[in-house]
């Protein structure tokens, strides 16, 4: 059997259905390279986000729990976010998320690993940091539709709940254990 050569498809028209300060969605007529016509292949505009894998300096890692109404659940996560248009970088807007929901900070971020949600119908980009030697350092910033609550659990417990299927995020899965193999202490 042979393969064919991928290429991408041309849009030859794209409407925007929806547009708000949250979600833009992109209706796109496309043509694939061997002529086939798609109409409408919807393309969901997020901003890019930011992904927190946070850690103390006794290696115990910052969780948040929250209301999800995506699922209608409550979530075990790690810090994230949307990247605003006045956060000049990527990790500015982790540093920012970071502060906002949790109160706690980091001189030690390093960028992860860069991936998205689903490359099929989404256009934006999540950035992971790792942040280390974490330190409470003020209060979180209420906000009505984001109560969160802040636990530091060890490794162990990390792997209960993840086992026990508590954080069920693929975006903050993949980060945790990018993280973890990264610093050698996913076994």
């Amino acid at each position: 059997m042979e393969n064919p050569q991928l290429k991408p498809w041309k849009i030859l028209k794209s409407r925007y259905p929806l547009k708000d300060r949250w979600l833009t969605v992109r209706a796109d007529t496309c043509k694939t390279a061997e002529g086939f016509r798609v109409h409408p292949y919807y393309i969901l505009e997020y901003a890019d986000w930011v992904d927190v894998v946070c850690f103390t300096s006794q290696k115990k890692i910052l969780l948040t729990k929250q209301y999800r109404h995506g699922r209608q659940e409550i979530n075990w996560e790690i810090p994230c976010g949307a990247i605003d248009p006045a956060d000049p970088s990527p990790l500015h807007a982790a540093r920012r998320e970071l502060l906002e929901e949790t109160g706690f900070s980091s001189e030690h971020f390093e960028l992860i690993s860069t991936y998205s949600a689903n490359t099929a119908t989404h256009a934006n980009i999540i950035y992971c940091f790792a942040a280390f030697d974490i330190n409470k350092v003020a209060q979180p910033l209420r906000h009505p539709t984001e109560i969160i609550q802040t636990h530091l659990v060890s490794l162990p417990y990390l792997f209960k709940l993840i086992n026990g299927h508590k954080i069920s995020q693929a975006a903050h899965l993949a980060g945790i254990l990018l993280t973890l193999r990264r610093k050698g202490w996913l076994k």
